[in-house]
């Protein structure tokens, strides 16, 4: 055997013996990845309603992940007030539901499973009630108030980046565009908001909603 041969084997065997740590190594630095639970609560969403009208909107989430299936279900609850429609007090209470599905596309990759990309989709179901109070100048005149139920049902596509830190906190921000498919029932006064969808007469139009609505949230929670 030519002296050329036995070093381009050896060459080989280095570099077979070099692959086989490097896989042992990357290993032990990204264990199996595990099924988790992610329990998590909305800021973006609720700190300007809080700051600027006084309202709220609360949204907790539960999610659980097997292998590469994100499985969410998200519950909310809004009281939303604002003056909008020419000195019209307007306020909006409703519940609502998203249940849906994602990849986890970060799972298939080699990584320490901190850095989570996720595309999804979630059904709406909300259900609210608006109340405007429209206020006379002479006080004999008294207080007209008007109400308006809907009960909304639509599609949301979303994609989620969550970043999870060391002690299992982690924090993700979440755009996503909603469609409603329902019509409303407006009977005194366009829509505003609707629970679950958002801002839905985001120029304050008096004549006209929309049924495409594009947000963003932004989550704090912990994994299991």
């Amino acid at each position: 055997m030519k002296k050329s041969n036995v070093l381009f084997a050896f060459a080989l065997l280095a570099i077979s013996f070099q692959g086989i740590a490097q896989d042992v190594k990357d290993a032990d630095d990204f264990p199996e990845k595990k099924n988790h639970f992610y329990v998590s609560i909305e800021l973006l969403k609720t700190i300007p309603w809080v700051m600027i009208d006084n309202a709220y909107i609360i949204e907790p989430q539960l999610e659980f992940r097997t292998k590469g299936l994100v499985l969410a279900f998200q519950y909310g609850m809004n009281d939303i007030k604002n003056t909008i429609y020419d000195k019209m007090e307007y306020r909006n209470e409703g519940i609502y539901y998203k249940i849906g599905a994602g990849v986890d596309f970060s799972y298939y990759k080699n990584n320490d499973d901190r850095n989570n990309l996720i595309l999804g989709g979630n059904l709406i179901f909300s259900s609210y009630k608006e109340t405007g109070i429209v206020r006379f100048d002479k006080p004999y005149f008294g207080d007209a108030i008007l109400t308006q139920e809907n009960e909304s049902r639509g599609i949301e596509l979303y994609f989620n980046y969550r970043r999870v830190f060391e002690n299992n906190f982690f924090i993700s921000a979440k755009p996503r565009m909603a469609f409603m498919m329902t019509k409303y029932n407006e009977p005194f006064f366009p829509v505003y908001y609707a629970a679950g969808f958002g801002v839905v007469n985001i120029l304050e139009n008096n004549t006209n909603n929309l049924n495409l609505t594009i947000g963003a949230s932004v989550k704090v929670g912990y994994r299991f």
